[in-house]
């Protein structure tokens, strides 16, 4: 055995050698003479067994698509294994009559067993052979193979290397080869697979929104292209990949498809109404306050870090299980590929545990569709950028110019491009603050394009930090005076399920907002959005960290940092949906449920029927807006409703009905009462009968 493990087999003399001394070590740890030759040869059918298995294992595997073959370091164990198990068998066939010399021989069908045994093993260890020599040729092919693209690579001509690369014929196991010698840098051959991505991207650019390389944990040396797909029902499979990219292994996704693992953590959360305590509270969001920037900077697949009180263990396999317990939640797109030049996610930050889901950021903007016109505008309403997106219009401002405007956020307002252009003019100071846009560009509508109403006069998109909260949000100001709101009402006034009727409808008329505290979570918040109406919800946490921008994009100014998690009341499925990007959250005064106080606006959502919001105060702070700039109404008049003849006399019936279930409440208790009188007097009675015969008996 050479100094790596592993058998030598180039000398016979070394073979002969050897099995001379593994008899004689045998004979001397045997109590008894000969037992040696009976354990060679009760040992030869397990190792042909071992062998039989062996090359069952090799068959599977030389069956599988290219795409799919054994890894170089799977095969090299192999081709141990197969020349360890061909010189055993190679030294019982050389020494059969030492081995067959305390065989039975009674007759005729021992003879034949004999001879039957002595051609299996012969057949097993031919087979054995000729898979060393497959085996052999196969890794000797592949190594040279390796060792001249080395040569290519190290010659800088990385545009022949990607063509290689890109060759029909290509195997997957020429790149573990080369990422197991030293002759080439991992850098090198992650530069050429890039430029694979690139080529990939190009050739698929209207099917797929964006492409990266990933590999996974066990698997460290094969590449495999992810391919994120745009979210427009339409599947993607193998047959769409090119034909010079049929050798490597893919992952497909939509843009927004992920497993169900944290849309059920949430539910269970939601059903169990686990909440943090106080310190530990604290502790986590300080701990991962302190660490988020460097989680962000070594893993690009991020797609949003938050924390939950429960944590989950294989999720999909049989022993899977929730476990209680504070831990840091890390969202990611395709959860178990990690991006090539990576390192696979801290087990815990700090004394806290890492929890990996899969889940993304969801911006709440729409497509624009049929919503009621509103000749003066009110809260809640659908609000469309003129050729783009839809949403809703958070609340009416007052202006330092004696203009009325509203509040939205700025994917609502401007268009991508629109965004990207203003930003990447702007200085990163200005980006710190708000941004002004040059006057009559672009306007907005309600309920649709042909309706214009205002113009956007400012906006603020930036990421925020460690301590400091991401914004998306713009102002509208109303150019046209006859749409001017008169009212703090929204579009339905009356909302049985969410606790609102026509006598106490939901409005908004004080124009007061709070701060979010850590105190708050938990506590139940309400909005009112253009596509989902009025809904309840409880809030989580104010430290989520979510990304809008894609793996292969760090745009670092498309981050958000601490905004708050929203999760559905029980009897709403979704706080928020998309439309509702600009939607105001409220939080109803303590002592009374209809007095709202303004605490964020909707700005997205999660894949698990999670909102995310922006706490108002921040929004405002970014926009250079006073604190009490939300405008005031005198509350709504009460319309005095008239009843139909139908609705008076459903109301006698229900009147009537209520009488008689009130009758019969009484009649049973009376009832009840008489019962009581009655036994109280049988009582009585017995007691003053008891009481005469002992007055008797002592006379």
């Amino acid at each position: 055995m050479d100094k790596t493990g592993r058998f030598e087999y180039t000398e016979k003399n070394n073979i002969g050698e050897r099995l001379t001394k593994t008899r004689s070590d045998r004979k001397s740890s045997t109590p008894y003479a000969g037992s040696e030759q009976v354990k060679t040869r009760d040992a030869i059918p397990t190792l042909n067994k071992a062998s039989d298995q062996d090359s069952q294992i090799v068959n599977s595997q030389q069956r599988t698509s290219v795409r799919t073959k054994m890894n170089p370091s799977r095969a090299s164990a192999l081709s141990d294994v197969a020349c360890a198990v061909k010189t055993v068998a190679s030294l019982a066939t050389q020494n059969e009559t030492i081995i067959n010399t305390d065989m039975p021989f009674d007759g005729t069908d021992s003879a034949s067993l004999l001879v039957r045994t002595k051609k299996r093993q012969k057949e097993k260890a031919d087979k054995c052979r000729k898979r060393f020599k497959s085996e052999s040729r196969e890794i000797r092919r592949l190594s040279e193979t390796a060792d001249v693209l080395a040569e290519i690579i190290n010659s800088g001509q990385v545009s022949m290397a990607t063509r290689v690369f890109l060759n029909k014929d290509f195997e997957i196991e020429v790149i573990g080869k080369l990422l197991e010698t030293d002759k080439c840098s991992r850098s090198d051959v992650q530069n050429i697979l890039n430029s694979c991505v690139e080529m990939l991207m190009s050739e698929m650019k209207k099917k797929v929104k964006s492409v990266w390389l990933g590999f996974r944990q066990m698997y460290p040396n094969v590449p495999i292209f992810v391919l994120i797909s745009y979210d427009n029902g339409i599947k993607l499979s193998e047959k769409d990949i090119p034909n010079s990219f049929r050798s490597f292994e893919f992952v497909f996704r939509h843009e927004f498809e992920v497993s169900e693992e944290a849309r059920e953590i949430t539910k269970y959360e939601e059903n169990k109404q686990t909440q943090m305590c106080e310190r530990q509270r604290r502790e986590v969001k300080i701990t991962l306050s302190k660490n988020i920037d460097q989680l962000l900077k070594c893993h690009r697949n991020i797609e949003m870090v938050g924390v939950s009180s429960i944590r989950s263990i294989k999720y999909g396999h049989r022993n899977a299980r929730l476990i209680t317990g504070y831990c840091i939640v890390v969202y990611v797109h395709v959860k178990g590929i990690i991006p090539y030049g990576e390192k696979e996610f801290p087990r815990r930050i700090e004394h806290f545990p890492v929890d990996v889901r899969e889940g993304k950021f969801v911006p709440y903007s729409n497509v624009p569709g049929a919503r009621e016109y509103h000749q003066c505008l009110l809260m809640g309403c659908q609000i469309v950028r003129c050729k783009g997106s839809s949403g809703t219009l958070g609340g009416f401002l007052d202006l330092q110019d004696g203009r009325v405007g509203i509040l939205t956020c700025a994917h609502v307002a401007l268009t991508e491009e629109e965004r990207n252009t203003y930003l990447d003019s702007s200085s990163d100071e200005q980006l710190r603050q708000h941004i002004s846009i040059p006057w009559n560009t672009p306007r907005m509508g309600q309920p649709d394009e042909y309706h214009e109403f205002g113009t956007v006069l400012k906006f603020a998109l930036k990421p925020g930090g460690p301590s400091e909260v991401g914004v998306d949000a713009a102002v509208v100001t109303i150019t046209e005076r006859a749409r001017e709101p008169v009212c703090g009402a929204f579009p339905k006034n009356q909302c049985s399920a969410s606790g609102f009727t026509a006598d106490s409808p939901m409005e908004f008329p004080s124009g007061h907002c709070t701060k979010i505290e850590d105190r708050m979570e938990g506590c139940e918040v309400v909005k009112f959005g253009a596509t989902t109406d009025i809904t309840r919800g409880l809030i989580a946490h104010n430290c989520l960290h979510a990304r809008r921008s894609h793996v292969t994009d760090m745009a670092f100014k498309e981050f958000m940092y601490n905004q708050m998690e929203i999760t559905p009341l029980h009897g709403f499925h979704r706080f928020a949906q998309k439309g509702d990007s600009g939607a105001i959250v409220f939080m109803a005064k303590r002592g009374n449920r209809n007095k709202l106080v303004a605490v964020g606006m909707v700005v997205g959502g999660t894949t698990s029927d999670t909102a995310v919001v922006t706490p108002i105060l921040d929004i405002l702070k970014a926009l250079d807006l006073k604190y009490l700039c939300f405008k005031t109404f005198d509350p709504c008049p009460r319309p005095r409703q008239l009843l139909s003849l139908e609705d008076l006399k459903k109301g006698q019936e229900k009147q009537s009905k209520q009488i008689t279930d009130q009758e019969k409440r009484f009649q049973r208790q009376i009832n009840r009462l008489e019962k009581e009188i009655k036994k109280g007097v049988a009582r009585t009675h017995e007691m003053i009968a008891r009481l005469s015969r002992q007055i008797q008996a002592r006379r």
